[in-house]
């Protein structure tokens, strides 16, 4: 998850900051990073939880993303703990308006509220944690198998390749090969060595090893 979409959601429908929204790696960076006035509210990650693959199959995996909202409030004159707590349900209020329901990627579910939780508080002001999450499908689309395919349709230089000064003949990399097999002319369809006594056939489409004759 892009903890920046959740912040520019913020930003721009949440009018009880009126634009004070950031992100943090943890609630103690807050004293680096506060705003000169208040509420503010700041994004923080949270652990991801993965569930089994579903598909005996293919791939198909859920994963729960979950991210929090560290809000953070003054405290005005002599206000009491009641007065204190009704301000940080009008924020709650507003949060859920804002960011229930919403998917932030065609792989995403609708986010979910997760519970607050209260971080700190003193004479000055109030720090409350709102969590939320949403739950990421991971499908074939997303694995290696699915790039080695597409690779295979078209073909790309192999990505760490260097020149090599002792062979100053070659001055392009080699192509990709998903299937880790010899090295393959993508104009004839061969393969032009062998590799660990595999050979490949494009022409008959089969795949097998020496001295096999299935």
């Amino acid at each position: 998850m892009k903890l920046s979409h959740v912040v520019h959601t913020l930003r721009h429908f949440c009018l009880s900051f009126e634009g004070r929204v950031s992100w943090i790696a943890k609630f103690s960076s807050i004293k680096d990073t506060t705003f000169s006035e208040l509420p503010a509210a700041y994004v923080v990650p949270l652990d991801d939880k993965a569930q089994n693959n579903k598909s005996k199959t293919d791939y198909w995996q859920n994963v729960i993303e979950g991210f929090g909202v560290i809000v953070v409030l003054k405290l005005i004159g002599e206000q009491g703990k009641q007065e204190v707590y009704d301000l940080v349900e009008n924020i709650k209020v507003d949060l859920w308006q804002v960011l229930l329901g919403l998917e932030l990627t065609p792989s995403h579910y609708p986010i979910q509220y997760d519970g607050g939780k209260l971080l700190d508080l003193d004479k000055d002001r109030i720090c409350y944690q709102f969590n939320f999450s949403s739950v990421r499908e991971i499908g074939f689309e997303d694995t290696r198998q699915y790039f080695d395919l597409k690779v295979a349709d078209n073909p790309i230089p192999v990505p760490d390749w260097q020149f090599d000064p002792n062979n100053p003949g070659i001055t392009k990399p080699p192509l990709y090969n998903p299937l880790n097999i010899g090295n393959f002319d993508t104009i004839s369809g061969t393969a032009n060595q062998q590799d660990s006594g595999v050979t490949i056939s494009f022409l008959n489409n089969n795949i097998y090893e020496d001295n096999n004759d299935n």
